[in-house]
């Protein structure tokens, strides 16, 4: 009886399994049409030497994109400010900062002394240049000899975790 039963089952795998090959290749963005190749004026040419069959190409719409690692270009001109950056404790999540809204840690947000609550600005470490866009939206650091703190987000991308505080310089966006 369950040799019986496992022929079904197995009979019922392969049959779905060849139900879903037609629509696979559409799955899978595979083009089945045969590709005709250019009409050649010269025949004698053709009966020398067969030209293999080249595949239309897609179009740009359904291309995926090419994901290309490129440095980013630092800001031009001169920085803001220069000093050391922090970032703000995971305890600190859903607190309110100085604008009113409640700080999360996914968002690219920044606290700064002066400047306007919107105030778009780059954060650049100085040892190895890698940098993060962020936003103002809370009043800090407090702490002596600091400039900015930055959302958890935003110090991951830097490398800030590892150091907890380190070089930055502020550019205005």
């Amino acid at each position: 009886m369950k040799s019986f039963i496992g022929r079904i089952r197995a009979s019922l795998i392969i049959g779905g399994l060849a139900f879903l090959v037609p629509f696979g290749a559409e799955f899978f963005g595979i083009d089945n049409d045969p590709v005709s190749l250019p009409a050649e004026a010269d025949d004698a040419a053709t009966d020398q030497v067969e030209k293999p069959a080249t595949r239309e190409t897609v179009p740009e719409t359904t291309r995926k994109p090419e994901v290309i690692k490129t440095p980013v270009p630092q800001p031009s001109g001169d920085p803001f400010e220069c000093g050391r950056a922090s970032y703000y404790a995971d305890s600190l999540a859903g607190n309110g900062t100085s604008s009113g809204e409640p700080y999360d840690p996914l968002k690219y947000t920044a606290a700064h002394k002066t400047l306007p609550f919107g105030t778009k600005i780059r954060v650049v470490r100085t040892d190895d240049n890698r940098s993060v866009n962020v936003v103002v939206n809370d009043r800090g650091p407090f702490t002596p000899g600091r400039i900015t703190d930055i959302s958890r987000v935003a110090a991951e991308d830097i490398g800030l975790i590892i150091d907890g505080t380190t070089e930055v310089c502020i550019y205005i966006r």
